[in-house]
């Protein structure tokens, strides 16, 4: 197997997630050319990442991804037993998708200047405390999403979350997390998974390069 990847994409991230936690073996590799290049575009036509290679056949999309791992692999399970927590697993998984990212990545664009649009500024930031109000008020008692279980729902939350918490952290927002206390106590407990340190560490390098050439830049 193949996974064309970027280290920083919440999508991508969330992919290499379910394989480490599976153990399973594939290559990880950036789309030859670049995302969205021509060359990428004959192995992917949506020139988009992730994609994953198998027997020549390629999948997109990482849902369709981590549900396709997850039947080749059943275990260990990331899917609980329970037709409720499934539902519930669903759900975060929509909440990571629908709410959290779309937040964070929207306040993308004041990062160089975050005192030239303060309104707007305050009320993205505004619309990712209250995404991530969303995902702790679904959350289980941990110390995972759903329990005692790492799930779909952990895989799925993890990259979001670590990009809403660095975009709190950019904007010197972090206090905006109290009172957020099931959400704070399971990030706090993921980052003792070791599938889940691995790609929060992988994260936070790629993150680091990309503030490095922002500034060379």
């Amino acid at each position: 197997m193949k996974l064309y990847n970027a280290n920083l994409s919440v999508w991508a991230s969330r992919c290499r997630l379910v394989l480490y936690a599976k153990g399973l073996d594939a290559e990880i590799l950036a789309p030859p050319g670049g995302i969205s290049s021509d060359e990428y575009k004959t192995i992917n036509p949506t020139g988009k990442i992730p994609a994953l290679e198998v027997d020549g056949q390629i999948l997109p999309e990482s849902e369709v991804i981590c549900a396709y791992l997850e039947e080749i692999s059943p275990e260990p399970s990331l899917m609980p037993e329970d037709p409720m927590d499934r539902a519930h697993m669903r759900l975060l998984n929509q909440y990571a998708n629908l709410y959290v990212n779309p937040a964070w990545y929207a306040l993308i664009p004041y990062l160089n200047d975050p005192s030239s649009q303060r309104e707007e500024l305050a009320t993205g930031l505004a619309d990712l405390i209250a995404a991530l109000a969303l995902v702790d008020g679904q959350l289980g008692e941990g110390p995972y999403a759903l329990g005692s279980q790492l799930t779909q729902a952990d895989c799925a939350l993890v990259p979001s979350i670590f990009c809403a918490f660095a975009n709190l952290r950019m904007f010197k927002q972090q206090a905006a997390l109290n009172g957020l206390n099931k959400l704070t106590a399971w990030w706090s407990a993921v980052q003792n998974n070791e599938a889940c340190a691995r790609v929060i560490s992988e994260m936070e390098t790629a993150l680091q390069e990309y503030a490095r050439s922002l500034q060379a830049g």
